[in-house]
This record gives C-alpha cells, structure tokens and sequence, in this order.
C-alpha cells in the first residue's frame, strides 16, 4: 500500500484544451507486486470514478493515478482514496470495469460475461452471488479544486 503524496491540478487538459486534470502521486514500493484501487469521490454530484493500476511496469518508482472529468470546476470537492488490494481483486475489477465501460460499442469486442467474486452460496453452490468481499488499507485525501 502506498499514501497519496500529493494531487497536481491542470486546467487546461482533455481534447478541447478546458477540462481539469487530476493526477494523484503516490510512490509505489519497490519489490513487492502490488495492485491498487483509486477512487475519486465528488461530493457534490454524488458520482465516484474507479481506476486499478499494478505496479509491474513502475515497481519502487513514483507514479500517479489520473482524473479528468468536464464538469470539475474550481471549489469542486473531492475524495481521493488509494486502496491496496489484491492480485484476484484487481483482476476481478479489469473485467468488471472494463464491462461498464461508456467508450464500448466495438463491434469486435467480447461479448459481457459474468464476473464472479469471491463469494459462495453455501446452500445451493451454483447460485452464485454477485460481489466481491476484500478488506484493504486505504490512503485518503481530500482536495478542493483550484
């Protein structure tokens, strides 16, 4: 698990040259696998964002989780949260992630499959549950856009 070092704000990213960027520095530790969950919290639309990163390209390096999002302005709150996770919890929400999200449509993508967890119907084993259960260490910042 790795604290969130600092959050560097740009005001001029996306396409169009208006939106606001985030980026979330922490610094990763060096030789050990490790997976993360970020999650950027806007309080005042009540929305959360998710992204999972592993560290098999920046292990022990200084690295960033990115935010950008059009209607961010400045006084904006947010939450920021980086949770330490597993390996199977990371790849877990790849999939799911990646099933949700807005940018589909490909005519060659594969097809939304269910995504098992990690939880088990004692009673009848092939109805499974949806979900996942994990306990993680979280880093928290609150930051205010500028």
């Amino acid at each position: 698990m790795a604290d969130i070092d600092r959050v560097e704000q740009k005001n001029d990213g996306g396409f169009s040259g208006d939106e606001i960027e985030l980026k979330a520095y922490y610094t990763d530790p060096e030789g050990m696998g490790n997976y993360y969950l970020f999650e950027f919290d806007i309080q005042e639309t009540n929305s959360v964002s998710l992204e999972v990163y592993d560290d098999e390209f920046t292990d022990g390096n200084e690295i960033f989780a990115f935010y950008t999002d059009e209607d961010l302005e400045a006084g904006s709150e947010l939450t920021v949260y980086n949770n330490g996770i597993s390996e199977r919890f990371y790849e877990y929400m790849v999939v799911l992630l990646q099933q949700t999200d807005d940018t589909g449509g490909d005519p060659f993508e594969t097809q939304p499959a269910t995504v098992r967890g990690n939880c088990v119907n004692e009673t009848n084993p092939d109805n499974y549950p949806f979900g996942y259960f994990r306990a993680s260490e979280v880093s928290v910042l609150n930051y205010t856009v500028e």
